[in-house]
């Protein structure tokens, strides 16, 4: 193997575990400046973006095929059940309160996403 796999390969192991990373250590200090500002922003409000481009980038060139729209189509399906559900308990519908819950609810499904996706990949390149 030469130097320049190497260093791909430490790049993919870095994109892979920076989400666990912040997640980790920044999560705190983060969540005490929103708080002293007055905002409900978490770090995995900021993470998803970054969730979602590399769920995009494991696809192409690990697997081959591209799942995020039918990812971002399950996410939005998702979006429309949690909105019946809202309006059906609650004779109300804030979409504050339902983009809230699904960002949250997006975040947790693409989370478990990146780490399976990612799982194979990485685990390739460090030898497991």
């Amino acid at each position: 193997m030469n130097n320049f796999q190497i260093s791909i390969g430490i790049e993919y192991v870095a994109l892979y575990f920076l989400p666990i990373v912040l997640l980790l250590f920044l999560n705190r200090p983060i969540k005490r400046l929103m708080k002293n500002q007055q905002r409900s922003f978490r770090l995995v409000d900021f993470l998803l973006p970054y969730l979602l481009l590399n769920i995009y980038f494991f696809t192409i060139n690990f697997y081959s095929q591209n799942w995020f729209l039918v990812s971002l189509l399950i996410h939005l399906f998702a979006g429309f059940f949690l909105t019946v559900q809202l309006a059906r308990k609650k004779r109300d519908l804030s979409l504050v309160h339902f983009f809230h819950i699904w960002w949250r609810y997006g975040f947790i499904i693409y989370f478990v996403a990146y780490i399976i996706l990612g799982f194979k990949p990485v685990g390739a390149l460090i030898n497991f």
